[in-house]
């Protein structure tokens, strides 16, 4: 009979450290990439425009977003490339379209000021203003997907 209690407990262990092992290996799934876009953006100030691209990650098991790189090079301006990242999500809708699929991308080093993207297609992101309304510039917020 004691046999028997070591067969079950030892089932129970396996079966326990199964679950585990699962439940871990899920949430801490490697990143893929989920899409690169780039594209040159009006530069403001002393530059002749803003080289950008902006890399989105996804979780590898859920295609969950993860995590995003955004590179920033001023052309015409004698400074480095800025680099931010963070993590962003997904939204449904911006004011001028209901249903537009919208990413909101939250940058680690200004907790205070969000970035969106209206997913205009599957190959191209146009920057909205921070009240996720359309930028009313003549001038190309655009971004192309590379990959």
């Amino acid at each position: 009979m004691k046999a028997f209690g070591w067969i079950i407990l030892g089932v129970v262990v396996l079966i326990g450290g199964y679950f585990a092992y699962q439940q871990f290996s899920t949430q801490m799934s490697p990143d893929v990439q989920f899409g690169v876009y780039s594209g040159s953006l009006p530069c403001t100030g002393t530059c002749k425009e803003i080289k950008t691209t902006l890399t989105l990650y996804k979780n590898a098991n859920t295609s969950a977003p993860t995590i995003y790189r955004l590179e920033q090079e001023y052309i015409g301006k004698n400074v480095k490339p800025v680099v931010k990242k963070g993590v962003w999500a997904i939204q449904e809708g911006f004011p001028q379209h209901a249903n537009a699929t919208v990413y909101a991308l939250n940058s680690d080093q200004d907790k205070t000021r969000q970035l969106y993207a209206w997913a205009v297609s599957d190959s191209q992101l146009t920057l909205l203003n921070q009240s996720k309304g359309r930028i009313t510039q003549p001038l190309s917020y655009s971004l192309t997907r590379q990959q």
